[in-house]
């Protein structure tokens, strides 16, 4: 290892600044922050935990004797399942359930995904880390903004903004499956706002439909689940040729990809 020319105090400062940081950049979730860490440290206890591996070397006992009283207290003062109470079921999906959540201590309401691990595990096409990073770093007022990300054995758990208004699906029903050529370019509009703000992100959605659409208090949309979402290049491009989304919404450009030679170079998204 090179030396550093920096003095300890200014790589101190440096370091301190990296590990306390709870900002991500734009471009990439910082790994190296506080939450990242108390992961490594549960999964690193919780593998040593284990009655063979105790046995078998006595650092790895002491090791878990050592901090157990810490785990345990950081796995209560982490964000976690019991702080929620479930109301009802707002969603159900191939990887997960959509719950209304108020939480106990202040009573403030939200909508809480879980998402199965296993499902993510056999879904390569599926990014729950490009999800999180697009609430986590949304600015935009069209885009659902994420409120706590946690996990347990099991699940990944994302609780969200809540928007009473339903989604765009349950409004067409309610309205004999139309609505006024006035309510559909309003509601076109700022959909084109929010695909214009995810694009702008560096981002694109790839399961656009109603379901996906919703609307807050006020009757504008949000546009949601990012699930299925991809990063664009430089160029523009998407660097896959795997078709993803609802088929009835699927766009022409991603099922052009399907084509042998366009298949290797994935497809352009126009971001203008």
């Amino acid at each position: 290892m090179e030396p550093s020319k920096d003095p300890i105090s200014a790589r101190t400062a440096q370091l301190n600044s990296n590990l306390l940081s709870t900002k991500t950049s734009n471009s990439r979730t910082n790994l190296l922050n506080r939450d990242g860490l108390l992961d490594a440290l549960t999964v690193l206890y919780d593998e040593s935990n284990n009655d063979c591996l105790k046995k078998f070397d006595r650092h790895i006992g002491e090791f878990v004797t050592r901090h157990r009283g810490v785990v345990n207290e950081l796995r209560c003062l982490r964000v976690n399942v019991s702080d929620f109470e479930v109301k009802n079921v707002i969603g159900r999906g191939h990887f997960g359930e959509v719950f209304v959540v108020k939480e106990k201590q202040t009573g403030d309401v939200h909508a809480m995904k879980m998402i199965r691990k296993s499902d993510c595990l056999r879904q390569k096409h599926i990014s729950y880390e490009e999800e999180r990073d697009i609430m986590v770093c949304a600015k935009s007022v069209w885009l659902t903004r994420l409120q706590y990300a946690f996990q347990d054995a099991n699940n990944l758990y994302f609780v969200m903004e809540y928007f009473p208004g339903g989604d765009l699906s349950g409004l067409l029903q309610r309205q004999g499956g139309t609505v006024p050529e006035s309510a559909a370019s309003f509601y076109l509009a700022e959909l084109v706002l929010a695909v214009h703000d995810l694009h702008t992100m560096g981002y694109v959605h790839r399961d656009i439909k109603p379901e996906n659409i919703l609307l807050d208090r006020c009757g504008h949309i949000k546009l949601a689940d990012f699930g299925s979402s991809a990063r664009l290049d430089s160029r523009g491009f998407v660097n896959e040729g795997v078709p993803v989304g609802t088929p009835d919404y699927i766009a022409p450009e991603v099922l052009q990809c399907m084509d042998s030679n366009a298949k290797k170079m994935g497809y352009q998204v126009n971001t203008r």
